[in-house]
């Protein structure tokens, strides 16, 4: 439990340093252009067409500390792939996506291209952060029974869902 404390201190002093930046942690609006799963569909004719793309999604994982970072984005239960780099996004948003955790919205706007190794991925000409995560999302309790694994990570009980919407 103090563990959750202290990360939850981190990501409060984070959330800090992102106003000192003069960014607003909780915007009041953001329009985007596709959702992730129509990207998803769309992606030959988006790359053909280089066509400027506006997508939000949650933070699930973010790779490289240098002036560029890949992560993953995802909305509707769908991940795509987003490049950010310093020098096509400036100081001050890259500064601010350092400071961005797992769970954060985002909100970005870029072209599609394939990487190397053939992933779709977002190519992003501006990130913004939607929402900060105060708290971690929860990970999935895993139990062994009868030698079957088995995952408690989301709620398919409908009737519970609906007495208990709080859950």
């Amino acid at each position: 439990m103090e563990q959750q404390a202290d990360q939850q201190q981190i990501r409060l002093g984070k959330l800090n340093k992102i106003r000192d930046l003069g960014k607003e942690p909780y915007p009041y609006s953001f329009q985007r252009s596709h959702t992730i799963p129509d990207i998803i569909e769309q992606a030959e004719e988006l790359l053909k067409k280089h066509e400027q793309i506006t997508i939000a999604g949650r933070l699930l994982a973010v790779r490289g500390k240098g002036k560029a970072s890949f992560g993953n984005i995802q909305a509707q239960h769908t991940r795509i792939q987003i490049y950010v780099r310093q020098d096509e996004i400036g100081d001050s948003e890259f500064e601010m996506f350092k400071l961005c955790d797992i769970g954060d919205h985002l909100g970005l706007s870029g072209t599609l291209m394939h990487t190397k190794t053939g992933e779709l991925t977002l190519r992003a000409s501006t990130v913004t952060l939607l929402s900060k995560s105060i708290r971690p999302i929860p990970m999935p309790k895993v139990e062994e029974k009868d030698g079957e694994r088995i995952v408690h990570d989301e709620v398919t009980d409908k009737e519970f869902r609906y007495r208990q919407r709080y859950v």
